[in-house]
């Protein structure tokens, strides 16, 4: 005749397990346990901070992370960024936003948070030229073959211009988004 005081528990922490003899039984006694469940140690993680451009306002790209992570950005107190600071601090669009160091705590159920750093720099996307018709008769005038910049971001200029003997690329643009590929 005993009581059992204590629950079943699933969280990390440190917890006390009591039996008592119930008052007026055959037997008496108490004895009390602690016990703990510690955490599986530092949340696993991968970053890249290298994105490729897309246009579009991109940060740091995480992976691996355990279930239920939580991605905090802060500055490099450890104080956490507003909406309007993560989007200054934490984020870029162009190849040309330069010196952007992210920071971050990362969370989840049951493992040490983590904080760190890395270094945000968006990468020029790869574009390539597609070309038209190649092949002419001789008609006494000067004929050239149409190139069409293949692969960019919507809302992004890239005119291609082919001139008798080259081929002239024109980027509108002073950002360094794009790398030319496979141009013959």
């Amino acid at each position: 005749d005993y009581t059992v005081s204590g629950a079943v528990e699933t969280e990390v922490g440190k917890y006390t397990i009591t039996i008592n003899s119930v008052p007026g039984s055959n037997y008496s006694g108490k004895t009390e346990l602690s016990w703990s469940i510690t955490p599986k140690g530092v949340v696993p993680y991968n970053v890249d901070g290298k994105p490729t451009y897309n246009g579009q306002l991109q940060g740091p790209i995480f992976s691996n992370l355990p279930d239920g992570a939580t991605i905090v950005y802060t500055d490099v107190n450890g104080k956490p960024l507003t909406a309007d600071e993560i989007k200054k601090k934490a984020q870029a669009t162009n190849v040309d936003d330069k010196d952007i160091t992210v920071y971050f705590e990362i969370s989840a159920p049951g493992y040490t948070s983590v904080k760190g750093n890395v270094e945000l720099a968006i990468q020029p996307k790869e574009i390539t030229v597609e070309w038209g018709k190649t092949d002419f008769f001789y008609n006494g005038k000067e004929q050239k073959p149409n190139a069409t910049a293949v692969g960019t971001v919507a809302g992004d200029s890239v005119p291609v211009t082919v001139t008798a003997n080259e081929l002239s690329i024109n980027v509108r643009s002073k950002t360094n988004n794009w790398i030319w590929s496979n141009i013959r």
